[in-house]
């Protein structure tokens, strides 16, 4: 009984020299992994992909850097060709709108494979010819995903600190150019020198959460589209240069394909008369607003689109197709006056209503969709739409263009614009808020505290007709937002070269944000919700419980928090096992606390480094992790063998009565006997 008194005595003093497990939680300070740093401490140029945007990138460029990019991650990355999917097959010059998807497993999917567990989201850049900023945001976010796709945590600025300057907007480690030294307040990207040290907008996001990247490509599936207007945007780098002004606008649509009519029909570009606005060629609401001004009940309403083929605004030609074959005539909902309709054969035009009592919905637009360009996104969110098939009146081909019904997998949009420096959300045809406002509001306030851009409602902004994120939300439900990047002073529509890294970084946040919250803002968004608060269940972990030695088994007890919402089959821990396969183990609610769950991972080797995160299912159909899953999880490692800590101990105790023995039988003069050994 002694010697093992002396056993567990000596145990416990080994075991608190050498703790048989070091447990870490993950926090978005990131303490756990130290990175490499780079070479000169807050310099613009932070992450290893930003000397691909020291200058502006040209189609042939754009195309060689996606193809690069796709060969050297061919799991996460595949390319589409969506102008092979519209009636003309390429540009009006042969030219190429390619579409990036980003998300997990691409590699393994069939082509145009759409998870419906994974909320989609569409970026869009160069709509417009002279807008070059826009492809660089878009196309920086490809970069961002991939580069940091798996990685852990980096030191990016090499201030010995972990992931303490996230993509938000702030200059969270107040090592940067905040003008007021508050770093809970925006720090506004100008693209200056305000410290005259050399350095653009050094220390503000420079120092991003790596797993997010991870966790995003993991849980969402991801559309960009960097260059949407090829042939308009080459035309305009042969015509225009960085810190210029004007540009062109349009696509380069020869007008004589109209087959003469309102056109100079020469058979050849001419950058007087031809031309098409892709952003007023898309057939919701498409001839609502002509350019100029309308009046309603608002007063006055001045507008930007028009019918003339030399207008910059030229939003393309009448459809003239009795779609649906009844040769009705259609009437102007507002003014109850026949509509600009040479046929007389348009009307059910593309307004998410029943204009001619026959049953469908928009089934015979008035205009839009006449270019490669904007065909290409039509046939995008045909991709990504969701149908019944038992639907009398659904499409043959499975497509419904009215899909106002959260049925389509896209949650969220952004299409890039410029110049102003605003955020734009619908509806832009009408001063009328659209059903979703408190929540396109929301959101769209969010995108202004990133960028300390204005709001385009706020500044009561010019009404359009045909733009692509009326039709985005008025057809497909998107919750879709226009980023008009940039001011006058920075360049206008071809800002300074100087001002692409801190444009894309600050818009980096954008993209990243809308990404991360899309599960969210479906929730939201198909049950009424005015911002994203909707008492998601959330996981409360302190970073560990109980013990584990080799053979034993880690004890896991984590609290759910808003857990009425949550679906309690569904709680699990995944896990691996020194970066092999993820696995997981079930979790279950303890039935003496509501909202805590107890589980299990099996005891590891010494040396064994886990990993583990936790997972569930909010009861309204997303899921939710704890941090950010995968990309972010928590750690233990097995740093000795409980069962050889024991046996060192006894080895001790032994060696310790062996040494005492030897020690009696030298100091027998100091020994101590009871009476009954007395001489």
């Amino acid at each position: 009984m002694r010697i093992a008194t002396l056993s567990l005595a000596f145990m416990l003093i080994i075991l608190s020299l050498f703790p048989v497990l070091e447990f870490s939680s993950h926090s978005e300070n990131g303490t756990i992994v130290t990175g490499q740093s780079t070479e000169e401490t807050n310099s613009t140029l932070v992450y290893p992909f930003d000397e691909n945007f020291l200058d502006y990138t040209g189609y042939d460029d754009l195309e060689d850097q996606l193809f690069e990019l796709e060969a050297a991650n061919p799991e996460i990355m595949e390319i589409y060709d969506l102008t092979e999917l519209t009636s003309f097959g390429t540009t009006h010059y042969g030219r190429t709108v390619w579409c990036v998807k980003i998300s997990d497993g691409v590699g393994e999917e069939p082509d145009w494979y759409n998870d419906p567990d994974e909320e989609d989201i569409v970026i869009v850049g160069a709509h417009h010819a002279r807008e070059w900023m826009t492809t660089m945001v878009s196309l920086y976010f490809i970069y961002y995903l991939l580069e940091f796709y798996g990685q852990m945590e980096v030191d990016n600025d090499g201030d010995g600190q972990i992931d303490e300057d996230p993509l938000d907007g702030h200059d969270n480690d107040g090592d940067g150019e905040d003008d007021d030294d508050d770093p809970s307040t925006i720090a506004r990207m100008d693209g200056m020198d305000n410290d005259e040290d050399g350095l653009i907008d050094e220390g503000i996001d420079e120092d991003c959460i790596e797993g997010k990247a991870t966790y995003l490509v993991n849980h969402r599936e991801i559309w960009i589209t960097p260059m949407l207007n090829p042939d308009g945007l080459e035309y305009d780098r042969t015509i225009s240069e960085p810190g210029s002004g004007g540009g062109w606008r349009k696509n380069q649509r020869d007008q004589s394909q109209n087959g003469g009519k309102r056109s100079d029909g020469n058979g050849e570009f001419d950058a007087e008369n031809d031309g098409v606005d892709l952003n007023r060629n898309y057939p919701y609401e498409w001839n609502r607003n002509e350019k100029g001004y309308v009046i309603d009940e608002n007063g006055i309403i001045v507008t930007s689109d028009s019918r003339t083929e030399s207008d910059a605004q030229y939003r393309g030609p009448d459809d003239d197709i009795d779609d649906d074959g009844d040769g009705f005539i259609g009437f102007d909902p507002v003014s109850g006056n026949p509509m600009y309709d040479p046929d007389g054969t348009d009307e059910d035009y593309w307004n998410g209503r029943d204009d001619d009592g026959d049953g469908l919905i928009d089934e015979d637009k008035d205009g839009g969709f006449t270019e490669p360009e904007t065909q290409a996104m039509e046939e995008l969110l045909k991709k990504l739409d969701i149908y019944d098939p038992e639907d009398t009146n659904d499409y043959p081909d499975g497509y419904r263009p009215e899909n106002y019904d959260g049925v389509s997998n896209a949650v969220i949009g952004i299409s890039y614009h410029s110049y102003s420096e605003l955020v734009i959300w619908p509806w832009g045809y009408t001063h009328e808020d659209p059903e979703h406002e408190p929540l396109l509001d929301s959101i769209g306030r969010e995108l202004m505290e990133i960028t300390d851009y204005e709001s385009w409602k706020d500044q009561g902004g010019y009404k359009v007709s045909g733009e692509w994120g009326d039709w985005m939300y008025g057809s497909h439900g998107v919750l879709s937002y226009t980023m008009e990047l940039n001011s006058g002073s920075q360049g206008g529509f071809h800002p300074n070269v100087e001002y692409i890294i801190p444009t894309v970084r600050m818009n980096l946040g954008c993209n990243v944000f809308v990404s991360e919250i899309a599960n969210k803002a479906e929730v939201a968004r198909d049950h009424g919700g005015d911002d994203l608060s909707m008492q998601f269940p959330e996981f409360d972990y302190d970073g560990g419980s109980g013990e584990c030695e080799t053979d034993e088994e880690f004890g896991l007890r984590v609290t759910v928090l808003n857990h009425t919402n949550l679906d309690k089959t569904t709680v699990k821990a995944w896990y691996r096992v020194n970066g092999g396969e993820w696995k997981w183990t079930a979790l279950s609610e303890d039935g003496n606390s509501q909202g805590v769950f107890e589980g299990r991972i099996q005891g590891q080797d010494e040396g064994t480094v886990v990993e583990y995160y936790f997972e569930g299912k909010d009861i309204r159909g997303v899921m939710i992790h704890s941090g950010y899953g995968e990309g972010t999880p928590y750690r233990f490692k097995v740093e000795n063998d409980g069962f050889l800590s024991l046996a060192i101990a006894d080895f001790l105790v032994i060696l310790g009565v062996v040494a005492m023995c030897v020690w009696r039988r030298k100091h027998p003069s100091l020994m101590i006997y009871n009476n009954k050994n007395l001489p």
